[in-house]
C-alpha cells in the first residue's frame, strides 16, 4: 500500500505565502526596533536639554537669593529688619542651593542614560557634552495646522509597527 497525496487544497503554497508574510513582518519588527531606539535617543536628548536648563534657572534663583541675603544683612546692621528675616533668607538660599544640586544630579543621570543609549562608555567619555541649537521662539512663529487624515494615512504607510501588524493579520 502506498500513500500518494494528490491534492492538499493548496496547503503547501499557502504555507509558503504565510512564511513570506512572517518574514516581512519580522523585517518590519526590526525597523520598529530601530525607530524605537531613535525615539528613545531623541527623548533622552530632550530630557538632558531640559535638565540643563533647569540647572541654569535654579542657579539664577541662588544668585538672586545671595543678593537678597546680602541686602538683608545690610538692613539688619542698620537695624531696619529683624534677624528672623535674615535667617529666612539664609533658609531660602539653602533650599535653592539644594534644588541646584538635585537638578545637577538629574543632568548627570540624563547624560548617563543618553550615553548608554548611544553605547558610549561613561569611563571614556569624560568630556561628553551635547550641542543645543539656537531655535526661534515658538510664540513668534505661525502655528502649524495638521490635517489629521493625511497624518494618519502617512503614519499607516510609514510606521513599521503598523505594517508589521497588517502583515501579521494577512498571514
Amino acid at each position: 500500500v502506498s500513500q500518494v497525496v494528490l491534492f492538499q487544497g493548496f496547503q503547501l503554497r499557502n504555507t509558503i505565502r504565510r512564511n513570506e508574510l512572517y518574514y516581512e513582518s519580522s523585517v518590519q519588527d526590526i525597523a520598529k526596533a530601530r525607530n524605537d531606539l531613535s525615539l528613545n535617543v531623541a527623548s533622552q536628548y530632550l530630557q538632558l536639554v531640559l535638565d540643563e536648563e533647569l540647572v541654569r534657572a535654579n542657579q539664577l534663583h541662588v544668585d538672586s537669593d545671595n543678593a537678597q541675603l546680602a541686602r538683608a544683612r545690610l538692613l539688619l546692621k542698620a537695624g531696619s529688619i529683624a534677624e528672623s528675616t535674615v535667617l529666612d533668607s539664609e533658609s531660602q538660599l539653602a533650599t535653592d542651593e539644594l534644588t541646584v544640586i538635585t537638578a545637577q544630579n538629574q543632568v548627570n543621570l540624563a547624560k548617563l542614560a543618553l550615553m548608554q543609549l548611544l553605547n558610549i562608555e561613561p569611563a571614556t567619555a569624560k568630556n561628553f557634552a551635547i550641542d543645543v541649537p539656537q531655535l526661534p521662539d515658538p510664540d513668534t512663529e505661525a502655528a502649524n495646522v495638521l490635517d489629521l487624515d493625511t497624518t494618519s494615512t502617512t503614519a499607516a504607510n510609514r510606521l513599521p509597527a503598523l505594517q508589521a501588524a497588517a502583515l501579521g493579520v494577512q498571514s
